[in-house]
């Protein structure tokens, strides 16, 4: 059993012991610890933290006593705000408790991280941070903490933020990392500092609106492969999908890493690069923005792309990309959802905006999508939260006057089926494509050692709805497929149809 489950049980179970009767838990990863501590205890499981929220507040009002609600981090702990602002007004013994990010991942891009410490100070009687992690953490002051969050509730809503670090379930040993020299040159057009790359160098396109025509200019020079993020926006017949050689990595990695742009949905790349760090890593940027949350850079330039590839020396190394271009992964490897993402990479046409939603769509995306027609690729990956990303996409089509395809998976859907609204008022048409899985199966991709019918119950928040009803009440056309034979056919018609759609796909 890790530390932070451990540390879990106890704050749980002394919730339970000292008055808190029944818990609320909405599913996510890195609250993973404190779900399972409350697996013994009396508890309700939900998709939306809003909603949550105001169970447990609910539950407080009825009973006087309090239902402590349980949430991950990022976007998950700003959903509890209306709840937490009632319960202060009528003072309600509200107990939140949301899981963080451990100090390391703070301001980094690390995914799903944002600033949580006294996030609620305006409307809570008390507040308190505590590391879960840690061995030092000793185990009476996780206790402490808990029992006297019981006192305090009763003059208003209460808030416990739990830094977590993996592993959530099982001890593993830390790894070791190198020291490393920091270098940030701020405003240079002429780098210094810059060594000649010698050795296998590999550069990564971050998310970015659209990258410099230089950064391509320089890969071609030197034969330099590209490995390019879903939302990096290049389409570049030169660029490199992850998903086609992550399963590689471990036998070719790079000496040298030029990174331009902003973060990456995936982390195998970056889990890779953590066992044998490259000697040289720099980060190109134009604001002196962080996102590195596995530490792996060595130098930053805050400069212009152009800029930074004029000053590159380095050697010209074919074979590299040589191996790159050989070890592409078979397409047949594909999920179904893959496979669907993959036909459609075929079909969208011609001048459309495409929003890809959070959780396993996006990162299936990765993997699947190579459009013949590319599209503007829009996604919310700040905090990466399932919350809001319809209302996001109508307000992007709103705002690029072009049609737009909004693709994104059940629960994701679930959070903003009320923006369905927005469906009727864009002036151009947005096609809502839904996954439907029932649940948040991308739990059981993340190694929790656990039953399928202990993650379904508390992670996956397994669920049998159907979404036709929605489609009607908000009077918009709807199809549903079931198998990827059809699937051609029904967005074809679909697309030529120009008008906003519902589709939902039964996987």
């Amino acid at each position: 059993m890790s530390i932070a489950l451990k540390n879990a049980h106890l704050l749980i179970d002394t919730l339970a012991k000292n008055g808190a009767p029944f818990f609320c838990i909405c599913p996510g990863f890195r609250n993973t610890s404190l779900t399972l501590a409350v697996k013994k205890h009396p508890h309700i499981v939900h998709f939306d933290e809003r909603g949550g929220a105001f169970f447990a507040l609910g539950y407080a009002k009825a009973t006087k006593r309090p239902c402590p609600l349980i949430v991950t981090s990022g976007t998950a702990v700003a959903n509890l705000f209306p709840a937490l602002m009632e319960a202060k007004q009528a003072q309600i013994p509200l107990i939140l408790i949301s899981a963080d990010r451990p100090m390391e991942l703070w301001e980094c891009g690390s995914n799903q991280t944002a600033a949580q410490t006294n996030i609620f100070s305006l409307f809570t009687s008390w507040s308190a941070s505590v590391d879960l992690s840690s061995r030092n953490m000793p185990a009476r002051g996780v206790s402490s903490i808990a029992a006297f969050s019981l006192q305090k509730a009763k003059e208003g809503p209460v808030h416990i933020n739990a830094l977590c670090r993996e592993p959530f379930f099982a001890d593993q040993a830390p790894t070791a990392s190198p020291p490393v020299t920091y270098l940030v040159e701020e405003g240079s057009s002429s780098p210094k500092n810059l060594p000649y790359l010698s050795g296998k160098t590999l550069i990564l396109l971050g998310e970015k609106r659209a990258h410099s025509p230089a950064t391509f200019a320089l890969a071609k020079k030197h034969h330099w492969p590209i490995f390019a993020d879903i939302l990096s926006n290049p389409y570049d017949p030169k660029t490199i999908k992850l998903g086609d050689i992550l399963h590689a990595l471990p036998e070719a990695l790079p000496d040298n890493v030029l990174h331009f742009g902003e973060r990456f949905v995936t982390k195998k790349l970056f889990h890779a690069l953590e066992k044998a760090p490259p000697k040289f890593y720099a980060h190109i940027s134009e604001r002196a923005a962080r996102f590195d949350p596995f530490h792996l850079i060595t130098d930053h330039f805050v400069c212009k792309d152009a800029d930074f590839c004029a000053q590159v020396r380095g050697s010209s190394d074919p074979s590299y990309l040589q191996y790159w271009e050989g070890n592409k992964a078979p397409t047949g490897r594909y999920t179904l959802q893959q496979h669907y993402l993959q036909v459609l990479g075929e079909l969208l046409p011609k001048h459309w905006a495409m929003f890809l939603g959070n959780s396993t769509i996006i990162r299936d995306a990765g993997f699947a999508f190579s459009p013949k027609n590319p599209p503007i690729l829009l996604g919310n990956r700040g905090c990466s939260g399932i919350d809001g990303n319809l209302a996001t996409a109508c307000g992007a089509a709103q705002a690029l006057q072009m049609p737009l395809l909004a693709v994104m998976g059940d629960q994701a859907f679930l959070h903003d089926s009320n923006s369905c609204a927005f469906l009727q008022k864009t002036p151009v048409p947005v096609i809502l494509l839904v996954f439907n899985n029932q649940g948040g199966q991308i739990f059981h991709t993340l190694g929790i050692c656990k039953p399928k019918k202990v993650i379904d119950e508390l992670f996956v928040a397994k669920h049998s709805f159907q979404f036709a009803g929605i489609a009607d009440t908000f009077q918009l056309p709807y199809s549903s497929c079931h198998h990827v034979e059809e699937f051609p056919e029904t967005m074809k018609k679909i697309f030529d149809m120009k008008k906003s759609y519902f589709v939902e796909v039964q996987l």
